[in-house]
């Protein structure tokens, strides 16, 4: 059972004052491929909770340059997930990538919509969590060939309506002289 769910940027995972402050157990890791070898130095006391880390960067194409997610990660994630939920404990989850904007908001996505069942609901609950979310789309699709969902397309929509806003609100905002198609 998921209690609370919190979403970090790698700093704040480092710090085992901020775990303990948030009450964490269980932590996510999405770390880059190139930072895996001060990830150990950081989290000398990561033996003792329960820790599960995926080496990828935070690339939305598939991509022979860079190490990208693959199916296999995320039907692991999906794993976790499922235990999570059906475990009769309560777990308060930190899910941590480097800056807390993409890989991170996207497995959460994951999860909220495991636990509610609605895309709405999920993006609603995940941005009261992290209001800057961009949930990575690669991470998504392959979430939405495991479940059998659209989560991809849905906040592929979502962020184009949240650019045409941002855009709007930006002309608006400029005087009608400088107004010019952003």
């Amino acid at each position: 059972m998921i209690g609370k769910i919190v979403i970090s940027t790698i700093e704040e995972a480092y710090s085992k004052s901020f775990l303990e402050e948030k009450g964490i157990d269980k932590v996510i890791s999405f770390i880059d491929p190139c930072k895996f070898d001060n990830f150990w130095e950081h989290y000398t006391y990561k033996m003792q909770m329960d820790w599960d880390y995926f080496m990828f960067y935070d690339v939305e194409i598939k991509n022979s340059e860079y190490v990208s997610p693959k199916l296999e990660d995320i039907q692991r994630l999906i794993d976790i997930y499922h235990k999570l939920i059906n475990d009769q404990s309560v777990h308060n989850c930190l899910i941590h990538c480097t800056a807390g904007v993409s890989r991170s908001t996207a497995a959460a996505y994951i999860l909220l919509f495991m636990m509610y069942g609605d895309k709405r609901k999920a993006l609603d609950k995940l941005l009261e969590v992290r209001w800057f979310a961009q949930p990575n789309l690669l991470i998504l699709d392959y979430a939405d060939k495991i479940l059998g969902t659209d989560l991809g397309d849905y906040i592929y929509k979502w962020r184009q309506e949240e650019m045409e806003e941002f855009r709007r609100v930006k002309r608006e905002s400029l005087p009608p002289e400088l107004r010019f198609k952003l």
